[in-house]
This record gives C-alpha cells, sequence and structure tokens, in this order.
C-alpha cells in the first residue's frame, strides 16, 4: 500500500477535480468575501457560515484546487450568464470572484458550458479579445442543436 506523505509546504495533486459555480460566483464551497479565500496552509477546510443551504460545509481549499492537473467547470444556465462574464473578464474585481481564482499552476483549466450560457460568454469573449491560453477548451453542452445555438450568436454579433 502506498500512503502519501506529503511535505510541510506540499499540497496534493489531482488528477481531476469537476466543479460548478454558482450565480454569485462561488465553487467549492468557496463564496465571495469569505476568508477562506485568503487560506494558504489548509487542504481541507470546513465552513459554518455559508450564505445558502447548508450553511454548515466541508470545502477544498483554492491552494488544493490550483494544484489540480486538470480543472473542469460545468457549468449551465442562463441565471449564470452574468457572473460568467465576470469571471471570464480578465480585468477589475476578478480577485474577488472565487470561481476565477481557480487557475491551475501546472495543470489545464476547462469550461464546459450549455448553449444558453454560451452564446453571451462567446460574445463577451470576443468582445474583450481573451486570449485564447487562459482556458484550453470552452465547449457547447447542450440540449439545444449546435445550429439553433449558432443561429442566436451570429444574430446578435
Amino acid at each position: 500500500m502506498h500512503v502519501f506523505q506529503p511535505e510541510a509546504d506540499q499540497f496534493p495533486r489531482f488528477d481531476l477535480l469537476l466543479l460548478g459555480a454558482g450565480e454569485d460566483s462561488h465553487t467549492a464551497s468557496l463564496f465571495p468575501g469569505h476568508p477562506l479565500l485568503q487560506e494558504t496552509d489548509c487542504w481541507v477546510a470546513p465552513v459554518f457560515d455559508a450564505p445558502k443551504p447548508p450553511s454548515h460545509r466541508i470545502t477544498l481549499t483554492l491552494p488544493v484546487i490550483n494544484n489540480a492537473r486538470h480543472v473542469v467547470f460545468v457549468v449551465s444556465g442562463a441565471k449564470k450568464n452574468a457572473i460568467l462574464s465576470e469571471i471570464l473578464n480578465p480585468g477589475c474585481h476578478r480577485q474577488k470572484l472565487p470561481a476565477a481564482l481557480v487557475n491551475p499552476s501546472n495543470g489545464n483549466l476547462q469550461w464546459f458550458l450549455d448553449a444558453t450560457v454560451y452564446v453571451l460568454v462567446a460574445i463577451v469573449k470576443k468582445s474583450l479579445k481573451l486570449d485564447q491560453s487562459l482556458y484550453t477548451i470552452l465547449q457547447i453542452l447542450s440540449v439545444t442543436p449546435l445550429e439553433k445555438t449558432l443561429d442566436k450568436f451570429n444574430m446578435l454579433r
């Protein structure tokens, strides 16, 4: 049997982390403005004051998340359009958005978005001229046929 025995300043390295993003940009029970966003030593931490139910949770910390080999966000729902445009915008107040703080130091980051979210993000990405290297892949997961999604996108351009 192999037992993981890290050095004092070493974090575990997950092969894959699958995350979501809430309408307020929270991810992995890390919420905007929460002190755990500043955590640099712990791997896992309790959350006793989450602003959404349940109020008591447990979460991986950002140093562990950002040490993963591959981080995948799966996001759906038109209600998340506004926050995703902020998360994917490299300017202004991204440091306050937990999902925007996910940036693997030596790994890959992928975003899988449904068609309702993708249309807005594609427009924002084009208007902001985001660097493609920030996001390895931006794909569509949708029950809506791709042709309809692209038609909507072309109408909004």
